[in-house]
């Protein structure tokens, strides 16, 4: 139990008297310390919030606050510990600056809300603080007229808005400045995405536009325009079917202003659907001037291949008549200079009759209309009579035509015998005609798969002039030599090469010139076409020479490789004698004899 007690002492009619007194404050002690507990827990409770909290009694004063109320309202405890009133809270804030961010029409808010006026008393602002943080304040007034005021940091969550409303406005000028135009609409046909394109698109009015909130709202307005009042309705609802929903579709079509759109409409995961719209007008044009060009080229072709087989016979027939006639002439009794003026009249209707086969002959195959042809052949034989024909022009120059199979080859093959030569004696005829000493070397190798189909591989190599490497990738161009004087001093149409290439990729095959190296001299031009085989077994001849003696006397280093790769599948001994080694070859001769 706890007393209070009390004495006084007095005078009362002259004599001293004496008062005492007792009280027992139990309760009142307990009330007291039950009521100092609860004021602790309180305080305690409240700095866990993790929001500031002010409460202000009936008379505007602070009675009760936390530190984060402290530290979002820009004050110290000492402050709010002297139970300041809520005006003077506000007058401190913005002497101290607390309030420099805000706007005027927010600081109006935060004073009438400081005197308790109107309906500021209980309303939530949210304002930026002077370090550019963000704080929401919210008032609530109970029925006893105490006001409980909470600040909240909302820094975090404005900086997140923030950025999704300058995603946003990316988002939307994105969309506004895409090429294409762009709908997105949800499972229920609701409008949730549009841009201005493809109003521009379908040339709706801005202000139905904006408004649109469904499908039928975009779309049916654009039916209207294009198939009027009686079929725009059967249109729309032919492509609303849930169908076109859930699957991807395309479009192109010309509207009747002559504006040609190509829609594009893919399903959302979820539901819904996008729709894109691409202006393809520019593109329409263009192609119907391709197909107008087109159709004009093929007649144009048609008439030069119809031409061509008239002029095929009109100039070769003719043309012919002349070769025969001079002929004839050269065989008839002429003195010496009439002679030499036939071999002249020959010689210049070979060359022109070659101007005019090269001309013919590209001319077909740019017209399409050249035909190949399938027949058996021995490839190691047609290579050895073209080197034959370029025999007395190599002669004539003291040139070596050397044959150099690589491989064994097939002793039949299958293909366009005619075109196979054609080809040889372009490249053979070029590598002699730009040659002036030395060598002309024809190897060949064949690699054959499993299925049976052989790839024939030619290449022929010069020691002339060469090619220099900036002409390397025109060369195969119609009507392009190396340069104007190569023309001038050898001449020719420009067309061999062109032809080559063009009867290669026809045949199915490739060709090709190998760049030099700086101290090389000549050329390397190499072609490989497809065949058929008829006979699998290989030209490998029998060792009818096996051990037999076999001499080379005075063939060049070059030309002894190759003699090599043909007589050693014969079984022969093969002995090499350079030309100042002949004689004493020859002296061993008996002795030799005798061991053969």
């Amino acid at each position: 139990m706890v007393v209070f007690a009390g004495f006084a002492a007095n005078y009362f009619n002259g004599a001293q008297a004496f008062i005492s007194w007792r009280y027992d404050i139990t309760n009142q002690v307990q009330i007291e310390e039950e009521a100092l507990a609860n004021s602790a827990f309180l305080s305690l409770t409240l700095e866990t919030v993790d929001q500031g909290i002010l409460v202000i009694d009936e008379a505007e004063r602070i009675v009760l606050f936390n530190q984060h109320a402290c530290d979002l309202a820009g004050v110290t405890a000492d402050f709010l510990d002297a139970r300041p009133t809520l005006s003077a809270l506000f007058d401190r804030q913005h002497a101290h600056g607390e309030f420099d961010a805000v706007s005027a029409d927010v600081l109006a808010r935060l004073s009438s809300r400081s005197r308790f006026k109107g309906d500021q008393a209980a309303a939530t602002i949210e304002r930026q603080r002077a370090d550019g943080s963000w704080v929401l304040e919210s008032c609530h007034r109970n029925d006893q007229g105490w006001l409980v005021l909470t600040f909240q940091d909302i820094t975090d969550l404005k900086l997140v808005e923030a950025d999704a409303v300058e995603k946003a406005r990316l988002l939307e000028l994105t969309l506004d400045n895409m090429g294409q135009g762009l709908t997105m609409y949800d499972q229920d046909w609701k409008l949730l995405v549009r841009n201005d394109r493809y109003r521009q698109h379908f040339d709706l009015p801005q202000e139905v536009f904006k408004s649109a909130k469904s499908f039928d709202d975009i779309v049916g307005p654009t039916m209207r325009q294009d198939y009027g009042e009686s079929e725009w309705r059967e249109r729309l609802q032919a492509v609303r079917s849930p169908r076109r929903m859930k699957e991807t579709w395309r479009r192109s079509f010309t509207r009747p202003n002559g504006r040609g759109i190509d829609l594009l409409s893919l399903p959302v995961p979820g539901g819904g659907f996008v729709v894109t719209s691409t202006d393809i007008t520019e593109r329409l044009r263009i192609e119907a001037e391709a197909v107008a060009a087109r159709d004009a080229a093929e007649a144009a072709a048609q008439s030069k291949a119809n031409f061509l087989a008239t002029m095929s016979h009109e100039i070769r027939a003719p043309m012919n008549g002349v070769m025969t006639t001079a002929e004839i002439l050269a065989q008839s009794p002429l003195d010496d200079e009439q002679q030499q003026l036939v071999l002249r009249l020959q010689q210049s209707a070979h060359i022109l009759l070659t101007v005019i086969n090269d001309v013919l002959d590209f001319s077909k195959i740019e017209a399409g209309k050249m035909t190949l042809e399938a027949v058996a052949f021995d490839p190691l034989e047609i290579i050895e009579q073209t080197m034959t024909l370029f025999q007395p022009s190599a002669e004539e120059k003291d040139l070596r035509l050397i044959l150099r199979p690589e491989t064994p080859l097939p002793l039949q093959l299958t293909g366009d015998v005619s075109r196979f030569r054609q080809l040889l004696i372009n490249l053979l005829g070029n590598a002699v005609k730009f040659t002036a000493e030395g060598q002309v070397t024809v190897a060949v190798r064949a690699t054959s798969d499993e299925s049976g189909n052989l790839t024939l591989c030619v290449t022929i190599r010069d020691t002339g002039i060469g090619i220099a490497a900036a002409q390397m990738e025109t060369l195969f161009d119609p009507f392009r030599q190396g340069d104007a004087s190569i023309s001038r001093a050898f001449g020719g149409t420009g067309l061999g090469l062109a032809i080559c290439k063009r009867v290669c990729e026809l045949m199915g095959g490739r060709i090709g010139v190998r760049s030099p190296n700086p101290t090389d001299q000549g050329a390397t031009f190499w072609f490989e076409l497809p065949f058929k085989q008829n006979n699998l077994t290989l030209d490998t001849p029998s060792d009818w020479l096996k051990g037999r003696q076999v001499w080379l006397l005075g063939y060049q280093a070059a030309e002894v490789d190759s003699l090599r790769l043909m007589i050693a599948p014969l079984g022969g001994d093969i002995t090499w004698f350079a030309e100042d080694e002949i004689d004493a070859a020859m002296r061993d001769l008996p002795s030799l004899a005798a061991l053969t």
